[in-house]
């Protein structure tokens, strides 16, 4: 199996005359969970899933306390983590500032060089690239939905989607929004929804 990349442009400055030059972006492929990792790993070890969940909460547990006390943290040779802090407010030169003021913000990772040489196989040029959510407006979208609602009665998310160019999660929003405000009726239940013109015999 390859990993798939895609060119995008590289973002320049207003003094920059060169606007087209692109670097390479991995596409992902998903995310690999939690309980996916640990059933790979049970299976190619003597450790069962519950060691494996035990040490994982552990670990997590003995990260959290140590950078919360300001230490970084080395993790076998991945890499390592450090706390990452900010402040409440804007902060001025010279001014007095109390540490309520300052709070733990995030967390940083920096990998190390022998995980980093890991990072070896096959790329290839992903075929449909990165998937983005249509540009039409919103009127636009509408009107195609009543002229292919007109034509074929009811629509899935997923001809939506194609129809519109809206990513998943907000094909099925935009068209349950509708549904709540009146425009259209519902039919079917959790992954098997369609939708109609209110007031159209299906």
């Amino acid at each position: 199996m390859s990993a798939q990349y895609d060119l995008v442009k590289t973002p320049t400055s207003p003094i920059q005359k060169e606007t087209s030059i692109l670097h390479p972006r991995l596409v992902s492929g998903g995310t690999i969970d939690t309980r996916s990792l640990i059933k790979e790993i049970s299976t190619a070890c003597t450790l069962t899933e519950s060691d494996l969940v035990g040490a994982l909460r552990a670990l997590s547990d003995r990260i959290s306390h140590h950078l919360s006390n300001g230490y970084h943290v080395e993790l076998g040779d991945i890499g390592y983590l450090s706390a990452k802090l900010k402040a409440k407010k804007a902060i001025h030169e010279n001014e007095n500032i109390r540490s309520p003021s300052i709070v733990f913000d995030n967390v940083n990772f920096r990998a190390s060089a022998a995980f980093r040489k890991k990072l070896q196989g096959d790329l290839v040029r992903a075929p449909y690239g990165f998937k983005h959510s249509g540009t039409n407006s919103e009127e636009e979208r509408k009107a195609l939905l009543i002229d292919y609602l007109n034509k074929n009665l009811i629509i899935s998310r997923s001809d939506y989607t194609t129809l519109t160019g809206l990513l998943k999660k907000r094909a099925l929003s935009e068209l349950k929004q509708w549904a709540n405000d009146g425009f259209l009726t519902i039919h079917g239940q959790r992954n098997q929804l369609a939708f109609s013109l209110v007031n159209k015999d299906i």
